[in-house]
């Protein structure tokens, strides 16, 4: 179902990082977004799961309705599990009217207050720390209490392809090596996975009591069958909303009681352990991935490559951003 899109002009992308030269201490501002997707207070969970999904965000900054005509302050910030959270409730218990109530209300009422930012002079490990620490992959940067802008993990992997590739000192450190890691440097080897006639139910439910925002499908041997992300739970809920669907509803038929391998629709995205970091994170960063499934040459599953690994791996080299 096609939702009314809002916002969607982007703007500048964040300011390319190939202007500053290599060994420069990068700041917030070198990767900004100065005209980011953002909701209003007024906006409904309904537009909010419509710009989840188009944007591969799992997070959106929110805007204070009262200050627009003046300048842009942040109201807060709204996450995919905070709306898995909202419209669970109705799902399963086959609520159909219940269901678009909820969609139907503003996102003011779920928006978590005083979230983390950062200023545009802060450093990129500073910005990475706070993704690390809210749980985000997107973090608004303010300036004199006004909104500036934002950072998302896409330009934070592409700063990092940026260095890597101007020869800087992430390559001569040879406590860094970039070019020398592989994915299984830093792959995360035991992570929760569901089997593929686990139910819709299921996967919500470890979506919300873990910090995962990926979950393999694996099969009995424990083969990669697929991916599942929080937004494909939203695209399951955003086609619930289609005419056809409402008869899904009144007769109490399967609604998250459908096996999650009804929501893999395209073949996972997956590499090598033994594959070059560098190759695996540009497909993150350019790619809108999210996630790389680590397999071995019979399709068995080794691991997960995300960005919060990549992170982590940043805020441990520090060097890499040095002057």
């Amino acid at each position: 179902m096609h939702f009314e899109s809002l916002h969607l002009n982007r703007g500048k992308d964040a300011v390319s990082s190939s202007s500053a030269p290599a060994g420069a201490c990068r700041w917030a501002q070198d990767v900004m977004q100065v005209n980011p997707v953002m909701l209003r207070q007024r906006h409904t969970v309904q537009q909010a799961i419509e710009n989840f999904i188009s944007q591969h965000l799992d997070t959106l900054l929110v805007l204070k309705e009262a200050d627009l005509s003046r300048c842009q302050k942040l109201a807060g910030r709204v996450c995919i599990k905070d709306v898995l959270r909202l419209i669970l409730p109705s799902l399963l218990r086959k609520d159909m009217k219940a269901f678009h109530d909820v969609l139907a209300a503003p996102v003011d009422g779920m928006v978590i207050a005083h979230p983390k930012t950062v200023t545009p002079w802060a450093d990129i490990i500073e910005v990475v720390t706070a993704m690390l620490a809210d749980y985000t992959l997107v973090i608004g940067i303010e300036q004199d209490g006004k909104l500036a802008g934002q950072v998302n993990s896409e330009s934070i992997l592409k700063l990092v392809l940026s260095i890597a590739s101007a020869g800087s000192a992430m390559e001569n450190d040879q406590s860094t090596g970039f070019s020398r890691l592989c994915v299984n440097d830093l792959m995360a080897g035991y992570v929760i996975c569901l089997e593929p006639d686990d139910d819709i139910a299921r996967a919500i439910c470890l979506f919300l009591a873990t910090a995962a925002r990926y979950i393999p499908v694996l099969d009995k041997q424990a083969r990669l069958v697929g991916i599942v992300s929080q937004q494909d739970i939203l695209d399951y809920a955003a086609s619930l909303l289609d005419p056809v669907c409402v008869s899904v509803f009144e007769n109490k038929d399967n609604i998250l009681d459908r096996p999650v391998s009804s929501l893999l629709h395209k073949e996972p995205q997956a590499v090598s352990g033994k594959a070059a970091l560098s190759s695996a994170v540009t497909l993150l960063a350019h790619q809108s991935t999210g996630c790389l499934a680590v397999t071995d040459t019979r399709n068995k599953f080794c691991g997960i490559l995300s960005c919060s690994e990549m992170f982590n791996w940043i805020v441990r080299h520090p060097q890499i951003f040095a002057k």
